[in-house]
């Protein structure tokens, strides 16, 4: 299962991009900075799972 979250920065500001994860072969959550875009970063999360 994979998915997309959009975070805020540390001085309370929303992040320009969307922040990815998916699960690795021992069912870790794995993060990566995405795209500004939601559905490529989704996309990008479903191909890496």
């Amino acid at each position: 299962m994979a998915g997309v979250r959009k975070r805020k920065s540390r001085n309370g500001k929303p992040r320009r991009h969307f922040e990815g994860w998916y699960r690795d072969w021992r069912g870790d959550r794995k993060f990566f900075t995405g795209t500004p875009s939601k559905k490529e970063t989704l996309a990008m999360a479903n191909k890496l799972e």
